[in-house]
């Protein structure tokens, strides 16, 4: 009962973690970030390539809040099963709804007034946040079958190097860091593809160039995705590992 107890008060504040993460991270992103990023992209004064590092910012503090999610979605998955991760998606979908709202709040305020079709924002909202939730189901999905083909172990679980095919956790992480990149990659190359069908092939070699710097920079994305994961990892199994 006692190990039951302190599992249960580990996963809270695991969740805690993640809804702080989510709170402060997308704070900045949204509301110093992103009012940056439109402010240089106004101003004659700022280089495009100001904008474009305030842009970078944004997807990198964008990113590891979505990584802390998903190494807490391992790591209490790992411990008390799927069903005990619902909590987690709750907080992932809200954090991400009020994202994309600040996101509209912040475009209304640089427009100068809100529009007449307001709701058209919210209902935009509403869209990229489900789709948010759709690529967690599916890296969820992936957690659990990678955590149901290592068994699983009795006390701390140990890391000790890159990548261990038996230890669940890090193979999970590995699944979840394949499967967003997959996702990501596809996502790019169809936005590629559907900008070619409206307005034909590149003709600048420097256009083709960029579109393959910008599928290197999501593998290499991918990569600091598990890295992120297996560090937060770490951190966790230090910490509540006594309580598995």
């Amino acid at each position: 009962m006692e190990k039951i107890q302190k599992k249960a008060a580990a996963d809270k504040r695991l969740i805690s973690l993640c809804a702080i993460a989510f709170a402060l991270l997308y704070a900045l992103c949204v509301f110093v970030i992103e009012p940056l990023y439109l402010g240089a992209k106004a101003d004659v004064a700022y280089t495009e390539a100001a904008a474009d590092v305030l842009n970078y910012a944004y997807l990198i503090f964008e990113a590891v809040a979505i990584y802390i999610c998903y190494a807490v979605v391992i790591f209490i998955m790992h411990r008390s099963g799927e069903r005990a991760t619902s909590r987690v998606v709750l907080v992932f979908v809200l954090a991400s709804f009020l994202k994309y709202l600040g996101k509209t709040a912040v475009s209304w305020y640089f427009g100068g007034a809100i529009p007449l079709a307001w709701y058209w924002d919210i209902i935009d909202a509403l869209w990229w946040t489900a789709l948010e939730l759709v690529q967690l189901t599916i890296v969820r999905a992936f957690i659990k079958k990678a955590l149901a083909r290592t068994a699983k172990k009795d006390g701390e679980l140990k890391f000790t190097r890159l990548y261990d095919r038996e230890n669940r956790l890090v193979r999970a992480a590995m699944s979840a860091a394949v499967t967003t990149t997959v996702i990501r990659l596809a996502l790019r190359i169809f936005d590629d593809a559907t900008a070619i069908l409206m307005y034909g092939l590149p003709k600048s070699a420097a256009t083709w160039l960029l579109m393959l710097i910008s599928y290197i920079a999501t593998l290499i994305v991918g990569i600091l995705c598990y890295f992120a994961i297996v560090l937060a990892l770490y951190l966790f199994a230090s910490k509540y590992g006594d309580a598995d």
